[in-house]
């Protein structure tokens, strides 16, 4: 399978749900935030990781088609059983399915809190213990109205665009 029939066949899950695509990326805009799910390609050979977050309207200046490290709340990478790195030469129908399964999770998962807003995200993702989040961009605890210590306690990097 070539980079743009692996990201072919992904599109039609997102697009079932709702998301917009732009090139490797996929946008679910809901009442001030904007879902992304972003295939990043490597450098380094045939291969996609695949993170997700959120970005803020009011907050995020990458708008309307942030990537990956410009989200303000970066989940992390989907993982399949088969490894982080998906190398779509080599993915057989099986490690698809598992792939767009985790995916469709991930949505069924998210896009209900995201689709709340703002006060509904707060309260589902960060409290009283966060979800797994792999970081967050500064200014974006005030945005939320959360202290920084908040997130230290619970290992959550802030960090600098």
């Amino acid at each position: 399978m070539d980079q743009n029939s692996f990201l072919k066949l992904f599109t039609n899950i997102f697009s079932f749900n709702r998301f917009v695509r732009n090139k490797s990326s996929f946008y679910y805009n809901a009442d001030g935030v904007t879902l992304v799910f972003s295939f990043q390609k490597s450098n380094y050979g045939p291969y996609f990781y695949l993170e997700y977050g959120l970005a803020f309207h009011e907050i995020n200046r990458c708008l309307p088609f942030p990537k990956s490290n410009e989200l303000d709340v970066n989940f992390g990478r989907i993982i399949p059983s088969f490894g982080k790195a998906l190398y779509y030469e080599s993915m057989g129908e099986n490690e698809c399915n598992e792939l767009a399964a985790l995916i469709q999770k991930k949505i069924d998962q998210i896009q209900p809190i995201v689709v709340e807003g703002k006060e509904h995200i707060v309260r589902q993702l960060f409290y009283p213990t966060p979800v797994k989040i792999s970081y967050v961009l500064n200014g974006t605890p005030e945005f939320l109205g959360i202290s920084k210590e908040h997130f230290k306690e619970h290992h959550i990097s802030i960090v600098d665009y």
